[in-house]
């Protein structure tokens, strides 16, 4: 199942291992490293990064979409 994460772009919701709001030290620090050895995908498009997905690959992706609405989004698509 593939979840939509904003600006047309999709997740595999068998590979996200978290969904965390971006602003706790701990998500700033892996952001900051996966940008430092080039395991970031940003899907923000300039815009404030407000969640960060953490996939099995360990790759983390930068959304500007809301942990919440992602969250709610998953959901829904697996009751349908």
């Amino acid at each position: 199942m593939l979840l939509a994460i904003g600006f047309d772009a999709t997740v595999n919701t068998a590979e996200v291992v978290a969904i965390l709001p971006y602003g706790s030290s701990g998500t700033v620090k892996a952001v900051q490293y996966a940008k430092k050895v080039g395991l970031i995908i940003d899907n923000t498009r300039g815009r404030r990064t407000r969640s960060v997905i953490f996939t099995r690959s360990q790759h983390v992706v930068a959304s500007s979409a809301s942990a919440e609405a992602l969250t709610e989004r998953w959901r829904q698509e697996a009751m349908s």
